[in-house]
C-alpha cells in the first residue's frame, strides 16, 4: 500500500515537474520568437525610412536644375529650403518618432519650396486645422503622399491645382491630397512605386489595424485619403 502511494506521488510529481519544464521552454521559445520579430521589424522599418532620402532629394535636385538652367532669381532660396528640409531629414532619421507639429512644420516647408520653383499657373491650396497638440508619429511618414501630389499634378502649359487638407482632432490625423492627373495611369504607377509602395508597407507595420489608407482616380482625379489613429491605446 505505501509502495503504491509512493509511486503515484512520484508519478504525480514527475509528470508536474515535466510539464512544467515543458511549459518553461514554451516560454523562452515564445520569447525568443517575439524578440526575433522585433528586430526583424526594426530592420524593415530602418531600411524603408532610409528609401525615403534618396528618393526626395533626387526629386528636389531636379527642380533646382530646373531653376538653374533658366537663371532664376528663386533659385538661391530653393537651396536655402533645400538646406532646412535636409537638416531636418539628417537629424529625425534616427529618431523613431518625432513631435507631430514638427514634421507638420516640415511639410509646410516643403510646400513652401514647391512655391518657390513652379508658376503662376499652379494653385497650391494647403490647409492646416490642429485641435490636439503632443503627438508623436514616425519622421518622414507622410510627406510622399504630399510630394506625390506634386510630381504628377502639375502642368506647365495647363493651369492646374493642387489640393492638400490635414486636420488633427481626437487623437485622429487626416490628411488629403486632391490633384489632376497630367500623366500616364501606368507612368503613376511604375514611377511613384518607390514612394507610395514604401509608405503604404510603413503604415502597416506602425500602424496595424489603426489607420485607413484610400487612393482613387475619377474623371482624371487623383485622390489620397489618409486616417491615422494616434491614440497609444
Amino acid at each position: 500500500m505505501f509502495n503504491f502511494r509512493f509511486i503515484s506521488l512520484f508519478s504525480v510529481f514527475f509528470s508536474t515537474s515535466f510539464s512544467l519544464r515543458l511549459f518553461e521552454n514554451w516560454k523562452k521559445r515564445e520569447k525568443q520568437l517575439k524578440e526575433s520579430e522585433r528586430e526583424q521589424l526594426k530592420s524593415e522599418l530602418s531600411f524603408l525610412k532610409v528609401q525615403i532620402n534618396p528618393h526626395f532629394l533626387f526629386n528636389t535636385l531636379n527642380s533646382i536644375y530646373s531653376l538653374s538652367v533658366i537663371k532664376s532669381d528663386k533659385t538661391p532660396d530653393v537651396v536655402l529650403k533645400l538646406a532646412d528640409l535636409m537638416r531636418y531629414m539628417i537629424y529625425t532619421s534616427s529618431q523613431k518618432y518625432v513631435d507631430l507639429e514638427a514634421e507638420i512644420e516640415y511639410i509646410k516647408s516643403y510646400v513652401d519650396l514647391q512655391k518657390l520653383r513652379l508658376f503662376d499657373t499652379v494653385k497650391i491650396l494647403f490647409d492646416i486645422k490642429n485641435s490636439d497638440d503632443a503627438h508623436k508619429i514616425e519622421p518622414m511618414l507622410l510627406i510622399p503622399f504630399v510630394e506625390n501630389a506634386f510630381k504628377y499634378g502639375i502642368s506647365y502649359t495647363e493651369n492646374c491645382e493642387i489640393k492638400i487638407s490635414i486636420q488633427i482632432k481626437n487623437n485622429k490625423l487626416s490628411l488629403i491630397t486632391e490633384n489632376t492627373v497630367f500623366n500616364k495611369k501606368a507612368e503613376i504607377e511604375n514611377e511613384s512605386g518607390i514612394g507610395l509602395t514604401n509608405v503604404k508597407r510603413r503604415l502597416k507595420l506602425l500602424y496595424p489595424d489603426k489607420h485607413i489608407l484610400k487612393i482613387s482616380e475619377k474623371d482624371n482625379q487623383y485622390k489620397i485619403n489618409l486616417i491615422i489613429n494616434l491614440s497609444k491605446k
